[in-house]
């Protein structure tokens, strides 16, 4: 039975749905058993309507591949390198590239002057090298190496000190050192200061 104004105007229905009232002031219709079945396909229908239209499929994501850099062989790790500075003359700070070919070009001796010679080992490498011609009051340069490890990357630098020394009469400047686990870098910059 419904409660509330029904019951008062007397209305007198059965409803087998629960939570389903009628309304007060409402229409009240009469509709036969097929009235009934035809208005409840209908709503199920309607309840379960297909969408219409053609699905948008959504994106698929990409991936981007990320380039691998490029790295050159380092050819001072496997062979004899040096960095061609002439004679120390002048204002300092002077600078010689590095470059794969000793000192002579010859494979000879690393103390040919003005060229500072990169010998490599299996950890590292040794350096030596001689100024000469000096100017006036300087007793020391200090070189700055740049290095690579031994897989070709880039491992800072390494620092040289080239102190006075006086050979046969000829005063020199003398650069001696030895590293391990890095080698001076091809192509890169040597300077002296």
């Amino acid at each position: 039975m419904w409660g509330g104004g029904c019951q008062r105007a007397g209305c007198n229905a059965q409803v087998n749905e629960p939570n389903i009232f009628p309304q007060v002031g409402g229409t009240v219709g009469i509709r036969s058993q097929a009235q009934i079945a035809t208005a409840t396909a209908t709503a199920l229908r309607s309840a379960t309507a297909t969408p219409t239209g053609t699905p948008t499929p959504t994106a698929t994501p990409t991936t981007t591949a990320t380039p691998t850099p490029t790295i050159t062989p380092n050819g001072c790790i496997v062979n004899a390198c040096s960095a061609d500075f002439g004679s120390a003359t002048g204002t300092l700070p002077i600078t010689g590239t590095v470059v794969v070919s000793p000192c002579d070009g010859l494979g000879g001796p690393a103390f040919f002057v003005g060229c500072i010679g990169f010998t490599p080992s299996a950890t590292g490498f040794q350096v030596t090298g001689v100024f000469s011609n000096l100017p006036a009051g300087l007793t020391q340069v200090t070189l700055t190496i740049p290095v690579t490890n031994a897989a070709s990357l880039p491992a800072g630098s390494v620092t040289v000190p080239c102190p006075f020394t006086v050979s046969q009469g000829t005063p020199e400047l003398r650069c001696s050192g030895t590293f391990t686990g890095v080698f001076p870098q091809a192509g890169g910059t040597v300077t002296a200061s």
